[in-house]
């Protein structure tokens, strides 16, 4: 059996080029899709699967584009 990578949030900022901070925020807003690691403190580490970090950066590339073509358009 094949397993997925998963990545932290520091290792998600560091690829998606957000703070940690920001990265957190948009797991608890529901924009990243990420589990919690065991069950205890409140800053308990977040996993975020790879699939995940690959859909993000989609939508990234996909906002840049709009925001060129918007640019281009005025």
């Amino acid at each position: 059996m094949i397993m997925k990578k998963h990545y932290t949030t520091k290792e998600a900022a560091d690829i998606l080029r957000h703070s940690e901070q920001a990265i957190r925020r948009m797991i608890r807003n529901g924009r990243i899709h990420a589990f919690k690691i065991g069950g205890g403190p409140r800053r308990s580490p977040y996993l975020i699967s790879e699939d995940e970090l690959e859909r993000l950066s989609v939508i990234g590339y996909e906002e840049q584009m709009n925001q060129i073509n918007e640019g281009v358009g005025k």
